[in-house]
């Protein structure tokens, strides 16, 4: 099971560290990866264009070779839905990309949020079955090992910042509606979290790394 490690800025209040805690908690129920990521929480009174953001997640990315990234993600498969996504990656040592109607191609490398990273297990080396990356679990050929680029298990995996110039609702329990003007807190932080374990798009960065194509894909 993923475990989380918080780390508080003196701007986050209890309150608001209880709902991190508890939002960790609900996400570690369907994470079965044993392994730790850390995170740091701050607040902030103007987050975003005009203060309008409620919440913001800047995970740590790490770069990979799309090939090593297969052999990472194989090797890591336990059950028919890891098969199936394994079946569905882009065979080969590159990986295309469709933006705005145009395929760009030849893409070498992909990005990962830390916690990826982690999760398949490139915090240690791994044996390339055929000596170049692209085997997909194929015994047949050389064998070499890929020891480079490899994560720092206990590093920070990324920061998360709540604005709290907002009016936040902390009603954990559920135990009545949501006063008016309020902002759900838990929503926010268990958003924010899915952020840094990966719900964003590996386009951000491998073809600009000053332009974000999370949106228009």
């Amino acid at each position: 099971m993923v475990q989380f490690n918080f780390t508080y800025d003196p701007s986050i209040s209890l309150e608001q560290r209880v709902g991190f805690e508890l939002a960790a908690m609900i996400w570690s129920t369907y994470l079965t990866d044993d392994v730790t990521i850390n995170l740091h929480i701050a607040g902030s009174n103007n987050l975003g264009e005009n203060g309008q953001a409620v919440g913001g997640a800047v995970p740590i990315l790490h770069e990979q070779n799309y090939a090593i990234y297969q052999e990472y993600a194989a090797a890591d498969a336990t059950s028919e839905h890891d098969e199936s996504a394994l079946n569905s990656l882009q065979e080969g040592n590159t990986v295309d990309f469709l933006i705005n109607n145009q395929v760009v191609d030849g893409n070498t490398d992909i990005l990962l949020t830390s916690a990826q990273a982690k999760a398949l297990g490139m915090d240690e080396a791994i044996v390339l079955n055929n000596g170049n990356g692209n085997s997909h679990g194929n015994a047949n050929g050389p064998s070499s090992t890929w020891d480079r680029d490899l994560v720092d298990p206990n590093a920070l995996d990324g920061y998360i910042i709540v604005n709290n110039s907002f009016d936040w609702n902390y009603d954990y329990t559920r135990s009545g509606e949501a006063p008016e003007g309020t902002l759900d807190f838990m929503s926010m932080a268990l958003h924010e979290i899915g952020h840094q374990l990966g719900f964003i798009s590996s386009l951000d960065g491998p073809l600009e790394l000053n332009t974000q194509h999370s949106g228009e894909t």
